[in-house]
C-alpha cells in the first residue's frame, strides 16, 4: 500500500491563510524556520499552542531590552490611549522635519498609527523580527518618565543577568 501523500505545504498554508486560521509554525515557516508541517503533528492542538519562546531563538539584549521598555510603554499607551498616540503623531512630525518626509520607517509607524491602538499594542509588544527593528525608531520617545525608564531597565538588568548567564 502506498504512503499517503502529503499535501502541498505552500498551498494548504495558503489555503489556511485565506481562511483566518493561519497557524504559528506557517508564520515560522514563511519567516524562513525550518519546521514540520502542522499536518504532520500527532496533535492539532499541541502544534496551535507553541508559542514563540518554544521555537524562537532569544533576542539580543539590546531587543530585550528595548522590548521590556516598550511593554512599559504599553501600560501608558492602554491607560490613555489618546495621550499616547498624540505624542507619537508629534514625535512622527518631528523626525519628519529632521529627517524629511520619506522615510520608510517613519511611513510604517504611521500605518501602524493609523490602524489603532491594538495593531499599536502589538508592535510594541512582538518578538517578530520586523517588530524589532521598528523599536528601533520608536514614535514613543519620552512617554516615560526617566524615574519609570531607570525602574524598567533596572528590573531588565537584574533579570538579564539571572536568566542570560552566557549572554551577560
Amino acid at each position: 500500500m502506498p504512503a499517503p501523500r502529503r499535501p502541498n505545504t505552500l498551498a494548504a498554508t495558503a489555503a489556511r491563510r485565506r481562511r483566518g486560521q493561519e497557524t504559528m509554525a506557517d508564520k515560522l515557516r514563511e519567516a524562513g524556520w525550518d519546521v514540520r508541517a502542522p499536518e504532520q503533528a500527532t496533535s492539532r492542538i499541541v502544534a496551535e499552542a507553541t508559542t514563540d519562546a518554544d521555537v524562537r531563538p532569544s533576542l539580543r539584549r539590546e531587543a530585550e531590552q528595548s522590548l521590556w521598555l516598550h511593554r512599559a510603554v504599553v501600560a501608558k499607551v492602554v491607560t490613555d490611549p489618546a495621550a499616547a498616540l498624540a505624542l507619537a503623531h508629534r514625535n512622527l512630525a518631528k523626525r519628519r522635519s529632521v529627517h524629511g518626509p520619506a522615510n520608510k520607517w517613519l511611513d510604517q509607524w504611521q500605518r501602524i498609527l493609523d490602524q489603532g491602538v491594538d495593531t499599536v499594542l502589538r508592535v510594541l509588544t512582538s518578538e517578530e523580527p520586523h517588530a524589532v527593528e521598528l523599536r528601533q525608531s520608536t514614535p514613543f520617545a519620552g512617554i516615560l518618565t526617566e524615574q519609570e525608564r531607570q525602574a524598567v531597565l533596572t528590573a531588565f538588568w537584574t533579570h538579564w543577568r539571572e536568566h542570560e548567564p552566557l549572554a551577560a
